[in-house]
């Protein structure tokens, strides 16, 4: 079984996209299989932009802790 490069969940977890490390892009719901997304840019941008705004978020909210500036 491939790796996973990204896995976003949406929604209280309703929705995930998963892409393989082989590229491969899909989309489940409620944790089942539900769509192959396979060459769907806006999915695929979606949620690269999620993730990173999600970790973006987690940086800001570490270096807050450590004393940084709010």
């Amino acid at each position: 079984m491939a790796d996973e490069v990204l896995n976003v969940s949406i929604h209280d977890d309703k929705y995930t996209v998963i892409q393989d490390d082989q590229g491969r892009l899909r989309a489940l719901r409620y944790g089942e299989e539900w769509r192959d997304c396979c060459g769907d840019n806006l999915v695929y941008w979606l949620a690269v932009e999620v993730q990173e705004l999600r970790e973006r978020v987690a940086s800001l909210e570490g270096h807050d802790r450590r004393g940084g500036e709010e």
